[in-house]
């Protein structure tokens, strides 16, 4: 059986519940607290944002907690971090998979860092890294997120990567590095060799490896545009959202185009990329130099069921309960109307290109880690066809 690793980073998130928007904005009114009228004003919009808070000291949220449970807030310390969620969700469908990068110290359960560590290659760290996660119940699945460290933990994960023995990491093996856009939020990449390095070291043993791109909240598209020249175009497999992909078009240049018109760029202005996977809550779609339609068809499938358990309920799903939902439910119209609409240009006919509606979700618990669970069952369906292709040779 072929073998996972994720990097880098894990966290404790703080959920924070709201009811809906009335319920934000009461507590605004009875509140003076510039954090929460930045996320109202945010969040009615329509609209997620993610901004250090550095600057305020343990009691502020010592307080801030406090507060918002006495106006029924419901408040839950969860793990975090796009590395370690994607461990643990894979670990819940039995994927082999095992945690690389920094150990913080973590305010879950006990169990939860136990299972965390199994196997775990890295550093332990007294660091204390947290995010405390503005959402609603019903309205926008968007969420304003403060959170501990400007540098979002690429301070404590640099000095590890060196130490860490990628000689452990077998050539058959697929590894995961991730949360690149939250690392590098507002800094001028001071540290983005350090991690550009690793990967560069891992890929050149022939393993290999995949990345999520994430929000671009904070960035200039002088910003974005650097991180996919230093870190995406590297990888071999890419997880990318629509709000996402256009952001990278744009800070190419580009106008907004079609789906897939900007995942065949990715695609064809990238040094390794072989395989693009677009989620959105109605549609997916992959392109690939590699796989066959059905081996993606079927990863999607898989990821749209995971990421539609962890919507609804907050859970990580098992494997029985992703083919459940593949078995019941029924899928998102536009999807469906989008895909019908679609005539592939000649020019694509060098990649596979693969579509599915999404499953249409009966209700809303929180948007938190739903991409990092769709995110481990999509790439975790190539295990059994992961290669030991060399650097230099990918794609030819």
């Amino acid at each position: 059986m072929h073998q996972m690793y994720v990097g880098f980073e894990a966290a404790t998130d703080y959920w924070i519940s709201f009811q809906d928007m009335n319920h934000l904005k009461d507590i605004c009114d009875s509140i003076s607290d510039e954090n929460l009228n930045l996320a109202y004003n945010s969040l009615k919009k329509n609209i997620g944002d993610e901004i250090p808070i550095d600057h305020l000291k343990q009691p502020y949220f010592d307080n801030l907690l406090e507060q918002l449970s006495n106006f029924g807030v419901k408040i839950e310390a969860s793990l975090g971090g796009n590395a370690a969620i994607e461990v643990m969700a894979g670990r819940k469908q039995q994927i082999p998979i095992t945690y690389c990068g920094v150990l913080p110290k973590l305010n879950v359960a006990e169990e939860v860092i136990a299972e965390l560590s199994r196997g775990f290659l890295g550093h332990k760290t007294d660091s204390e890294p947290k995010s405390f996660i503005l959402q609603l119940t019903e309205g926008t699945t968007e969420r304003y997120i403060l959170c501990s460290g400007k540098y979002r933990r690429a301070h404590d994960i640099a000095p590890v990567l060196g130490s860490i023995n990628t000689s452990e990491i077998s050539r058959d093996s697929l590894f995961g590095a991730l949360g690149f856009h939250v690392l590098f939020m507002n800094m001028k990449f001071e540290l983005v060799r350090e991690f550009h390095d690793f990967l560069d070291s891992i890929v050149e043993r022939g393993i290999t490896t995949y990345s999520d791109t994430g929000s671009y909240a904070n960035y200039t598209e002088l910003g974005v545009k650097k991180l996919f020249d230093s870190i995406y175009t590297n990888v071999h497999m890419l997880s990318i959202n629509e709000h996402e992909l256009s952001a990278i078009y744009r800070a190419f240049g580009h106008h907004e185009s079609d789906f897939i018109e900007m995942l065949y760029f990715l695609l064809k202005n990238s040094n390794n990329l072989d395989t693009v996977w677009l989620h959105t809550d109605k549609l997916h779609i992959a392109i690939s130099k590699k796989y066959s339609s059905a081996k993606l068809k079927q990863a999607m499938e898989n990821a749209a069921a995971a990421g539609c358990f962890r919507v609804e309920t907050g859970n990580l799903p098992t494997k029985a309960e992703i083919e459940k939902i593949k078995r019941e439910r029924t899928l998102n119209e536009e999807g469906i109307n989008y895909i019908h609409k679609q005539k592939y240009d000649e020019k694509y006919k060098d990649v596979t290109i693969e579509m599915i509606p999404a499953y249409k979700m009966q209700k809303f618990t929180t948007s938190v880690g739903a991409g990092d669970t769709a995110a481990v069952t999509f790439f975790g369906s190539f295990l059994d066809q992961v290669d030991t292709c060399g650097y230099k040779n990918r794609g030819n």
